[in-house]
């Protein structure tokens, strides 16, 4: 017992390059005492089992529970239980089942915030029958002391003269992102501060009256990334009262695994057995190798600072892909799918990238993965053309000086039929040209019944796409005051999109203009991928580009294709944080009060407080501005969207 409290106790908070290290050092002091089993796993693949007087070290392995895929469930509330998830919940249970207070740390995309709401709930579940309620305080670097006191006695009582949750009932309070709040000038951070008092003193200050208030039955979970790139260093004072719990990123082993499971449900649900036999394999495997290519290619620089992956990068690949039916994919499921999955990876990972010499990288380490995963080969139409030299760390220089036309034709599977001679299409027409895969489900939409029962399917080519979009541009301008109509937070009038210089142009006004798009082919397909994203659930974009290049236009006209009402911000004198946090309210009643769909649009010229970005990035983050509603706000909200 004591071995297993010191593995955890001590070297919880190490990170994985450190693990072999402490494997050895616990090994050696408890040689005799508490052995670990030996071979090839860590001291941190044991769990004490309890079998009646037996106590022995048992692998996570034996614990992880099935997977059960739920159609109905959004990708982005799905958690594959795998030996990580079932070790770092295990423990954080334990935890919070007794009071103590536990730190999770890991960089993005880990899965540390899910793993405290899995935790949270199984706990709610399995212990406290329903009586144990959950408080969010999602930090940045605006967060006030005030806002984060204020949400968490909004979530208490008054019982006697101690601030309670209501009668049998436990508080988790769970601080996201604790470590970004900024310093001030001493290098104080007051929400921390009022954190490290509560978990000190058990207790607050009242904000007007400054009397003591003692805090019963509440227990504080953060979460953090490690310090840098805006994150702070946090005081040893406040992090003393922690379980710390270094959560490493999943292997790749781990990541196939969870596409499996998940590609696996969907493909059982919808498709036949012989199509998901023959490509749950090659889809699972190539979306996680395309992901770590990209890691370990496509670095960071001050030129390309977005250039930034992490695992939800593959979990919105695989959003798309679940995204289609079978009576989408015509009489070749498997041949659709493939070209799915070549068209999300594409919009994942290829929309972000800023030179021609990445984008050929990427069209290259696909045409790869379709050769060695999905058994596709490649045959060059004329011998002058070179073989495809393609590697993951390189672009190969001939590849960007020539034109690729290559044949790709799918080998025969055993479990089910290729596609025929008439489907093979070239290599750079997967990619470029008009008749390159794109998927979308606007084309068939009706304004009259809605547009949620759209279905995602293969688009046509850019010829036959250009005139549909012509006509939803001549129904948006006849439309104009009803859905696709500008609409301002916190003021009255609208506002009109930039001038374009490459041809797609809308005239200033409101009603009584109409908006000029010339449907060319890069507007064709920025529509069509805004389109998309705004049509997923959680869609946002950042669009960049020079001025006068039509963001705001083409914007404008995605969120009419995709059924959204688009509202911005309306600038006038005094307008700061609070104005801004005031039309993001309007916002959220128009979004969550109502349930209409909104795409709110802001440009650079918007954001004229940093505070602004910070209340952004929440929004971005997890749908939640700390303090942003009153506890009487959120309850009549509530109300409302039942």
């Amino acid at each position: 017992m004591f071995a297993y409290s010191a593995v955890w106790g001590i070297g919880g908070c190490l990170d994985k390059s450190s693990w072999d290290g402490w494997d050895q050092c616990v090994r050696e002091q408890f040689d005799g005492i508490a052995n670990y089993p030996g071979g090839s796993g860590h001291v941190f693949d044991f769990y004490l089992s309890v079998d009646g007087q037996r106590i022995s070290f048992a692998p996570w392995a034996l614990c992880v529970p099935s997977f059960k895929f739920q159609p109905a469930q959004p990708v982005y509330d799905i958690m594959v239980p795998t030996i990580d998830t079932t070790r770092y919940g295990s423990l954080l249970e334990a935890c919070l089942s007794v009071g103590q207070a536990v730190l999770l740390v890991g960089g993005t995309g880990v899965g540390k915030s899910a793993l405290i709401k899995a935790g949270i709930k199984a706990l709610n579940g399995r212990q406290y029958s329903g009586k144990l309620e959950r408080t969010m305080v999602n930090c940045s670097a605006c967060t006030s002391s005030d806002a984060a006191q204020g949400l968490l006695e909004g979530s208490l009582v008054r019982r006697g003269t101690s601030l309670a949750p209501p009668a049998e009932h436990k508080l988790i309070l769970f601080v996201d992102d604790i470590n970004l709040p900024e310093k001030q000038q001493y290098g104080a951070q007051p929400p921390l501060e009022m954190l490290r008092l509560l978990l000190d003193k058990h207790g607050v200050y009242e904000r007007k009256s400054s009397t003591w208030r003692p805090v019963l039955d509440t227990t504080v979970v953060a979460a953090c990334g490690p310090s840098g790139g805006g994150r702070q260093h946090t005081s040893s004072r406040l992090t003393r009262h922690f379980l710390t719990l270094a959560v490493p990123p999943a292997s790749e082993v781990a990541m196939k695994g969870i596409c499996s499971a998940i590609l696996g449900g969907f493909l059982g649900t919808y498709f036949t057995p012989d199509i998901c036999s023959c490509l749950l394999r090659p889809l699972a495997d190539s979306c996680v190798e395309a992901f770590l290519a990209a890691s370990a290619t496509l670095l960071p620089t001050p030129s390309c600072s977005h250039y930034t992956f992490n695992f939800r990068d593959v979990m919105k690949v695989l959003q798309g892909i679940l995204s289609i039916r079978p009576a989408q994919c015509g009489g070749n499921a498997p041949a659709t799918l493939t070209q799915l999955w070549l068209h999300e990876v594409q919009r994942v990972f290829g929309d972000r990238l800023t030179t021609d010499e990445d984008r050929v990288w990427l069209k290259q380490l696909q045409q790869q993965l379709l050769v060695t995963k999905f058994g596709w080969e490649m045959q060059s139409t004329a011998a002058t053309h070179a073989d495809l030299d393609v590697n993951f760390g390189q672009v190969a220089n001939a590849a960007t000086s020539r034109t690729l036309e290559t044949t790709i034709s799918l080998l025969q599977c055993s479990q089910y039929k290729g596609p025929r001679s008439s489907d093979m299409q070239a290599t750079h027409a997967l990619f470029e040209g008009d008749e390159q895969v794109l998927f979308g489900n606007f084309l068939n939409r009706d304004p009259s019944v809605g547009f949620k029962d759209c279905v995602y399917e293969p688009l046509p080519s850019i010829l036959k796409l250009s005139k549909r979009l012509e006509a939803l541009l001549e129904e948006y301008n006849l439309s104009r005051g009803r859905l696709g109509d500008v609409s301002t937070l916190g003021g009255k009038g609208s506002s009109s999109g930039a001038a374009s210089r490459s041809g797609a142009r809308s005239q200033p006004g409101g009603s009584g203009h109409k908006m000029q798009l010339v449907f060319f082919q890069d507007a064709v397909l920025h529509i069509v991928r805004l389109a998309r994203v705004l049509q997923q659930p959680r869609g946002n974009a950042l669009l960049v580009g020079v001025g006068g290049s039509g963001k705001q236009s083409l914007a404008r006209f995605a969120a009419f294709v995709a059924g959204c009402e688009l509202v911005t911000v309306n600038l006038r004198r005094g307008y700061g944080p609070p104005a801004f946090r005031e039309d993001i309210k309007q916002l959220y009643k128009i979004a969550g009060g109502e349930g209409r769909s909104v795409m709110l649009l802001l440009s650079d010229h918007h954001i004229i407080h940093e505070a602004m970005l910070a209340d952004i990035n929440g929004l971005l983050n997890t749908g939640e501005i700390t303090g942003l509603f009153s506890h009487e706000e959120q309850s009549i909200l509530l109300d409302q969207a039942r």
